[in-house]
């Protein structure tokens, strides 16, 4: 991985067939930016203001590997990776009833919202740290940001789909 890529997704674990050596699942984990209202001082860190945190996945599993664990595993080397790196918590957007099992929770009982204000079920929170946070705005990392003129254009090359929009998730 080239080492802008490594900056931007400094989490990647990877799961190798021990036998083909072929990769059964891999996954990455980036990190966001937090505006923290509060900050509990037993980080060392200011009070308030701008920390990062991870933001893991995807989690992807070869359809021949999946079912024997191996996205479990890939999600908690991600967040030991992201323990390890000293990450204060971890935001995702996912399913609210799978997501537990790893001990994330609707980012609202961490009185945290997306950087619009929004919270619903699927944006989730886990403290890595203890007690490390206390209410703020996450902020997506710009490499997620999509232009969707482009989307179309890249859709333009694949067989026509049904395509499914919610404005919202609530």
């Amino acid at each position: 991985m080239g080492r802008s890529l490594h900056r931007q997704f400094p989490l990647a674990p990877r799961i190798h067939n021990p036998i083909s050596g072929s990769m059964a699942g891999a996954a990455l984990g980036s990190r966001a930016s937090f505006n923290a209202e509060r900050v509990r001082t037993s980080l060392g860190v200011p009070a308030a203001g701008e920390i990062q945190v991870s933001t893991p996945g995807p989690v992807a599993v070869a359809p021949r590997y999946q079912g024997h664990g191996i996205g479990t595993a890939l999600m908690n080397a991600t967040l030991d990776a992201a323990r390890a790196s000293g990450f204060p918590a971890a935001f995702l957007y996912g399913d609210p009833h799978y997501y537990p099992r790893f001990g994330f929770h609707d980012a609202k009982h961490l009185d945290v919202t997306t950087t619009e204000g929004d919270n619903f079920p699927e944006f989730m929170g886990l403290e890595l740290i203890d007690d490390a946070l206390a209410g703020g705005k996450l902020v997506e990392s710009s490499l997620f940001d999509v232009d969707p003129v482009e989307v179309d254009a890249f859709d333009a090359g694949f067989p026509a789909r049904l395509k499914r929009q919610r404005s919202s998730l609530t």
